[in-house]
């Protein structure tokens, strides 16, 4: 089964989101998930990248 985790922090630092984001990810692959992470601030910064 597949698993989107949405990290919405627009933070560039290790923060909370982040880390709960990991342990999240790291739990589910565990139990035998495929897990896939969003993360809003690496959308971001790859739109500037390409525009």
């Amino acid at each position: 089964m597949k698993v989107l985790l949405f990290n919405g922090t627009l933070s560039s630092a290790q923060d909370t989101s982040e880390q709960i984001t990991d342990y999240l990810k790291n739990h589910l692959e565990h139990l035998g998930f495929e897990v896939v992470v969003f993360g809003l601030r690496r959308t971001i910064f790859l739109s500037l990248i390409l525009a």
